[in-house]
């Protein structure tokens, strides 16, 4: 790869590097290409590296974040209890917020899930709501697909 650094340590220096300055050398030649791309020169060995994130999305009155999942370098993050979901992007800085929920404060517990779904070539958010109300115990589920940009309810069929 280089007649002046062995691949060893090419491999040691560019595992150190953000992201984002990985995604524009990848463009520099061939060889840089496969380097960044393969996967076993994409460990990282320093695992207690750690750069807080920037939101530019998230409300200066926001008080909590849980992080939904995360998928091919996305990360799905609920603000508030739900009341923002946003897909995104931290390599590039983009971000898409979801259309709200219609969810119902009360005695109810929220799940999440986020994933990619190869059969349709889209990224899915899963939401479950379950009421644990003495008299009342319903669970309702959304799905949410990034090309169809809405939220579907899901029925299951009790047995």
């Amino acid at each position: 790869m280089s007649d002046i650094l062995p691949d060893y340590a090419v491999i040691d220096i560019i595992s150190r590097l953000p992201v984002k300055s990985l995604l524009r050398f990848q463009l520099a030649s061939k060889p840089w290409l496969s380097l960044i791309s393969n996967s076993s020169a994409a460990t990282f060995d320093d695992q207690n590296a750690s750069t807080p994130l920037d939101f530019p999305f998230r409300k200066p009155y926001s008080t909590n974040a849980h992080v939904i999942g995360s998928c091919h370098g996305l990360v799905c993050i609920a603000f508030d209890n739900c009341e923002d979901i946003v897909i995104y992007n931290p390599s590039t800085g983009d971000y898409r917020k979801l259309p709200n929920l219609d969810i119902s404060s009360g005695d109810t517990r929220y799940q999440y899930g986020f994933g990619y779904d190869s059969s349709t070539n889209d990224y899915k958010v899963l939401f479950a709501k379950r009421s644990i109300d003495h008299s009342f115990n319903e669970t309702q589920f959304k799905v949410f697909a990034t090309k169809a940009e809405s939220w579907k309810r899901i029925q299951l069929n009790a047995k």
